[in-house]
């Protein structure tokens, strides 16, 4: 799995500073292509009011699970469209409730969408804000399958043969600047060379001459 989704019950609730979010999440999220995390978008989250402010800078399990569902929508969401959705979440569900959900349906489609296998039955037909987050995560989904589809093949543009890494554009260019000095080296030394030969035939007399 490139996501690791931990279970609510395992994701810290010490208190984490700002720094030590950005790293918790940047390992559940890191596999992905596409998906980031940073200080100043933690920062912006809050101001935006789409996470609750922190208690003394420190960071809860709740304000955890909110930024890493945003981590991860954020690419096919608005932002405003993020706040519409956690709006709707908070008139049927807790937190915990609506992570739950959203990791047990994200590690029952993810692999169906990487595997191109039929996507998992939803039992959200009845349920307008099910059937909408149900949408939202079928749609991330695929969107992390086309960024890391992309990020593959943006590696192998030079298409080094098999077991080979891919030369950069910096190691070409200096490969051929080593090969033209080798060959202007090679041309001086001829050069000396051929003027060497044309000093040593030259007799005694032709310089008294002179």
């Amino acid at each position: 799995m490139l996501l690791t989704l931990p279970p609510y019950r395992e994701i810290p609730d010490v208190g984490l500073y700002l720094n030590q979010v950005v790293k918790y999440l940047t390992d559940c999220v890191g596999g992905c292509p596409g998906i980031s995390i940073t200080d100043s978008m933690v920062s912006n989250y809050v101001k935006q009011k789409l996470v609750p402010n922190p208690v003394r800078k420190e960071y809860s399990r709740d304000h955890l699970v909110l930024l890493l569902f945003i981590a991860i929508v954020k690419n096919v969401l608005s932002l405003e469209d993020i706040r519409l959705l956690m709006a709707l979440r908070r008139e049927k569900y807790t937190v915990e409730e609506g992570y739950n959900l959203f990791r047990a349906r994200m590690q029952a489609v993810l692999p169906a969408v990487f595997e191109g296998k039929e996507l998992p039955k939803s039992s959200s037909a009845d349920d307008f804000a099910l059937t909408l987050f149900d949408s939202v995560i079928i749609t991330a989904a695929r969107k992390i399958y086309l960024d890391y589809c992309f990020y593959k093949l943006s590696g192998k543009k030079t298409g080094p043969s098999a077991g080979e890494e891919e030369e950069s554009v910096f190691d070409r260019t200096m490969r051929r600047v080593d090969a033209s000095m080798e060959k202007l080296d090679a041309t001086l030394q001829n050069l000396e060379s051929d003027i060497y030969d044309m000093v040593s035939r030259l007799s005694p007399v032709s310089f008294e001459k002179r």
